[in-house]
């Protein structure tokens, strides 16, 4: 099911360089606050999926986002209506919940409202939102207002249509033109997982798409399940890319580097967040990174600081425990391949440690990289040792449901090379389903 990513070369020819320098800089999330519950009020719990912040005419910032009533299964496809809070300060506990904005217009074909994102040019603040429709015609449709209370439906709509299953729209002006990102598959018979691009001059008429990533990651989804909610950002001349990877575990945002906003590879994958949907925001000099999901109690927003790192060939190692035995050196008795059903099509494959057991992976690291980010993904309580270390978790990095994120910076323990890693169940009488590894190199 998951495989250890390789670069792919696209069937495009590009003159612009994609991440030539050897110096950047990542970002990193610190400690998130919970700033907003749309259950306020209601009868039943809610949540929040894909949202935007902008900050509004009134000086106020305001979130929209996709909202409905909490489920066992969530409702994807009954999502017809948008969220909207505002607030005088980011981190103002409570932000102030309006009545929700847009609903579903069967009229013009829509089945339901996804992803809003928001844009403000000459005064007018253009909400791009997935409409839906049919599965391989799915539409990306426009709204406009002038206060962020009030909004009308593009007569132009559809913006445009996109086949299965184009949705998440966020668009960023760069130079005299606007560009949109928004996740399809490839084509109607090659499933990988991209990141599209259109073009526009007057946040109107969009070109025809191109590709600004393109995933090979394994299983190919139909649905592009491996680059959910893209989101674009600049930062000291590198432009960044976020994509939300749920299969892989639902708060799993993986972010890519690249000179130019028009194309990304995959090899350029620098670090990750613990997070669902993740919008990076900008507001007077300061970074923020906003975040909520189906199984969120709304939005939360968490403080981004930057460290610099250096390229390296590769850029991080993908450890697929259960799917693949790379850099697995060692394992004892107790230890065999598990797998989950996830839907009828698929199953979750992953390295079942039985009591009394442990895997024990060495895994190649630049001897020159002065620290490490270790993402951990599984099922169970678990202990992890660097050779013979145990490692705890450090800094504000929030730990969620299976996914924890260490810092590693004592390059001692790599200095010939070779990341030893430890992995077992914790206490007695337990199992520990390991599912994966990420290991990041920073300088």
């Amino acid at each position: 099911m998951k495989r250890i990513i390789f670069a792919l070369v696209l069937g495009l020819v590009f003159s612009i360089r994609v991440f030539a320098e050897d110096v950047f800089e990542i970002p990193v999330m610190g400690k998130s606050i919970h700033i907003f519950d749309q259950s306020a009020g209601e009868k039943k719990p809610w949540y929040i999926n894909d949202h935007c912040i902008i900050k509004g005419p009134d000086g106020r910032y305001h979130v929209f986002g996709i909202t409905h009533e909490k489920a066992l299964i969530p409702p994807s496809w009954s999502e017809h209506t948008f969220a909207h809070a505002s607030a005088d300060e980011l981190f103002q506990i409570p932000w102030q919940k309006h009545p929700r904005v847009l609903d579903v217009d069967k009229n013009l074909g829509e089945t339901h409202l996804w992803a809003p994102h928001i844009i403000e040019k000459d005064g007018t603040y253009y909400m791009f939102y997935a409409g839906g429709g049919k599965p391989w015609d799915s539409m990306i449709n426009l709204a406009t207002s002038k206060d962020l209370f009030k909004w009308e439906r593009s007569l132009s709509n559809p913006m445009f249509r996109d086949f299965f299953d184009a949705r998440d729209p966020m668009v960023i002006k760069f130079g005299q033109e606007y560009l949109m990102y928004y996740c399809k598959t490839y084509s109607r018979k090659d499933y990988r997982s991209t990141v599209a691009i259109r073009r526009s001059k007057d946040l109107i008429h969009w070109s025809e798409p191109e590709f600004a990533l393109v995933l090979s990651d394994k299983p190919l989804l139909i649905n592009s399940g491996h680059t959910e909610s893209p989101y674009v950002f600049e930062h000291n001349g590198k432009f960044y890319l976020a994509v939300c990877t749920p299969f892989y575990h639902y708060r799993l945002t993986r972010v890519f580097v690249s000179d130019n906003p028009y194309r990304f590879d995959e090899r350029n994958e620098v670090t990750s967040f613990i997070a669902h949907c993740a919008e990076i925001l900008n507001f007077d000099g300061k970074w923020y990174l906003s975040h909520a999901g189906w199984f969120y109690d709304g939005v939360y927003l968490a403080p981004i600081t930057w460290i610099k790192a250096k390229k390296f060939e590769p850029q991080f190692i993908f450890v697929n425990a259960g799917e693949t035995e790379d850099f697995l050196v060692e394992r004892s008795k107790t230890v065999k391949i598990g797998s989950v059903p996830l839907s009828i099509l698929t199953t979750n494959a992953f390295l079942k440690i039985l009591t009394g057991g442990f895997a024990r992976y060495e895994i190649p690291v630049p001897t020159e990289a002065n620290q490490l980010q270790l993402f951990i993904s599984g099922k169970g309580a678990y202990e992890i040792f660097l050779k013979d270390e145990k490692l705890s978790l450090s800094r504000d990095q929030t730990s969620f449901e299976g996914l924890d994120l260490y810092w590693l910076d004592d390059k001692s323990k790599w200095s010939d090379g070779k990341l030893e890693l430890r992995v077992k169940p914790a206490g007695n009488n337990s199992s520990y389903d390991l599912n994966f590894l990420r290991i990041y190199f920073i300088n």
